[in-house]
């Protein structure tokens, strides 16, 4: 997608479906699968292939694909974050086993390197870098026996030497505080001091403190309005310093199916001078209702919103929403824009290209 005139490009086939997606430093991207490059089961695979990833490397200037598949290592929904030296950070994720495991992608070799493992496991949880370590909260604990524990410890790396084991943020645990299902992704920015502003899914905000064996603050209510529960399915994304866009998802406790989505978009203001004094105020509402959206920031400043649906099911394309909007943060407006001619749900993405487009893709998995 082009911002500003709102074209789309043509719809491209990808050797496998994309449900995660970073960019390299020469401008290509890398969207990554699972065990099967069209699905997520290991029903089929043989045992021995269980600990795989089918990946592609697409060059947006000649139209083609490179193999970037990463054996060893089912990344799956992991904690991915970048590094500061512009390597990538696959923490968890995957089936049985895999939810422990640590891979890097070398920026510089253009390949994938496997790391010492985590203490616990990560399916579905978020990763964090700071200035001195990469902080992963939250997810299944899946077991190699393949059944799924809560784990709601966050832990530290030491530094960005993943050899060396991690350490267990003993006193900053989730539990009772943050999500009612700690596989729901915690909607995590770094703060200019170090630490973490956690703003969702629930409606109670913390920021975690990852000195020593972790601490955690409450920094208020995302929503003052009305006592929101969950933001489940829902998009946070820092589009200027200290200042972030939480919008749509789903408002409720549990992870029920065909429930109503919400088109509030909320923006959640950092006083840069003291992160821990955290003001919210509603802005605009979207023109959908969307859950399972993503968000990108435009290279104009404005925040792009593609796909999502509105029946609130997973696997699910009904009530698909085609249209994508921008919103200005200067004139609080949002803007329709060219539809999509592919539905973009549950386990989709959409990333900022380098030369100012959006590339939007995945869904169906």
């Amino acid at each position: 997608h082009a911002a500003g005139p709102g074209s789309w490009g043509p719809v491209e086939a990808w050797p496998v479906i994309p449900v995660g997606v970073f960019h390299l430093d020469d401008g290509r991207l890398l969207g990554f699968a699972a065990v099967q490059n069209d699905h997520f089961s290991t029903g089929g695979v043989p045992a021995e292939n269980h600990n795989f990833t089918h990946a592609s490397i697409w060059d947006p200037v000649t139209n083609s694909f490179e193999n970037a598949d990463l054996d060893g290592h089912d990344i799956f929904c992991p904690a991915m974050t970048f590094l500061p030296d512009g390597n990538v950070f696959m923490g968890g994720g995957g089936s049985s086993g895999n939810s422990y495991k640590v891979s890097l992608w070398n920026m510089a070799t253009k390949s994938w390197e496997r790391e010492s493992d985590m203490n616990g496991g990560h399916w579905y949880g978020t990763g964090v870098a700071t200035d001195n370590e990469v902080v992963v909260m939250q997810g299944d604990d899946q077991l190699i026996s393949g059944s799924n524990d809560d784990n709601w410890i966050p832990e530290k790396s030491d530094g960005f030497d993943f050899s060396l084991p991690w350490t267990n943020l003993t006193d900053a645990s989730f539990e009772g505080l943050i999500n009612t299902n700690p596989a729901w992704y915690p909607q995590a920015h770094l703060l200019s001091n170090g630490e973490i502003l956690i703003s969702g899914t629930t409606n109670d905000m913390y920021v975690l403190d990852v000195s020593g064996n972790g601490t955690l603050t409450f920094a208020g209510k995302r929503n003052t309005v009305t006592e929101e529960q969950q933001a489940w399915g829902a998009s946070t994304i820092m589009y200027k310093p200290g200042r972030i866009l939480a919008l749509g998802g789903i408002e409720g406790w549990t992870q029920q199916q065909n429930q109503p989505r919400t088109s509030l978009s909320r923006v959640i203001e950092i006083d840069a001078r003291n992160p821990a004094a955290i003001t919210t105020s509603f802005k605009s509402d979207m023109n959908f209702g969307r859950g399972f959206q993503n968000a990108v920031l435009g290279v104009d400043g404005k925040v792009y919103v593609f796909g999502g649906h509105q029946n609130g099911n997973q696997f699910d394309d009904d009530q698909s929403i085609l249209t994508p909007e921008a919103w200005d943060p200067k004139t609080d407006t949002w803007e329709l824009l060219t539809d999509m001619q592919t539905p973009r749900n549950y386990h989709a993405s959409a990333i900022l290209m380098q030369d100012g487009r959006i590339f939007v893709g995945g869904g169906g998995l």
